[in-house]
């Protein structure tokens, strides 16, 4: 073992000795330059304030802009305001949802929030981290936000969109297509179906399964958005997006 004399991180203190003897973090800890805090060596954000450190991670090559659609807008006023006004009575969040934080955003305060709020907040967390080209920390936050919509309940058509969409992320092929064909026994006709089928498909890099996708989604568009379901009103600026790109694609639908 070393008897090297080294500078304490944290509050400069000298010793030869694995820990510092006055505040006892490891002398091998590099602190985080905004709140202090001792950090493992090699560490790329600080676990406690989420400050990056060096380079920020580059951003996914695959693109699922019209996922993100309102969500990524400014202070996440349409997804984040909508749910989140008029909170639930308080629950105890999953043990799964409170991690030290491993993004540059500050963690999201879920403590007063129902289990299915809890979920939704966790959500809106990995796609505006993914958004952001911050790809470490949408995929430290995937496996809790999965883990948080299975500890809410049953899941509804919007939970399993969301679902679906945490798995894209993720880059987990498997799991989208679990969650579009779920969604689909329950409504064949769903917009979500394929748009989910689209993820699935672009992960394996399908050309024809996705210019399918696109046009089972333009041939149900108008009859479906008629519906006004919640899910759509929630998603608009999604489905607008991927409308759009669809006709770019395929061209419009000759249906009605």
């Amino acid at each position: 073992m070393s008897n090297e004399i080294t500078a304490c991180p944290r509050c400069g203190s000298k010793a030869a000795s694995k820990f510092c003897p006055e505040c006892g973090v490891p002398m091998g800890s590099v602190p985080c330059p905004a709140c202090q805090t001792a950090l493992s060596p090699g560490a790329r954000f600080c676990h406690m304030c989420g400050s990056p450190l060096g380079r920020r991670s580059a951003r996914p090559s695959t693109s699922y802009w019209w996922i993100i659609g309102g969500v990524a807008a400014a202070a996440v006023v349409f997804v984040i305001g909508s749910r989140l006004t008029t909170p639930g009575s308080p629950s105890t969040p999953p043990a799964a949802a409170t991690p030290p934080v491993a993004s540059a955003r500050p963690a999201p305060d879920i403590s007063s929030l129902t289990p299915r709020q809890q979920a939704d907040r966790l959500f809106d967390r990995i796609m505006v981290a993914f958004e952001d080209g911050d790809s470490a920390g949408a995929n430290f936050f995937a496996p809790m936000g999965i883990e948080a919509y299975r500890l809410s309940g049953d899941l509804d058509i919007d939970a399993r969109y969301h679902v679906g969409l945490i798995h894209a992320v993720g880059g987990n092929r498997e799991g989208v297509l679990a969650q579009a064909d779920s969604l689909g026994r329950e409504e064949p006709d769903h917009l979500f179906v394929p748009m989910l089928h689209f993820a699935a498909e672009q992960l394996a890099d399908n050309q024809q399964g996705i210019t399918t996708a696109y046009e089972d989604f333009l041939a149900n568009y108008d009859t479906q958005l008629a519906t006004d379901r919640p899910e759509y009103r929630d998603h608009r600026d999604a489905l607008e997006a991927f409308r759009s790109e669809a006709i770019g694609a395929v061209g419009s639908s000759n249906n009605p």
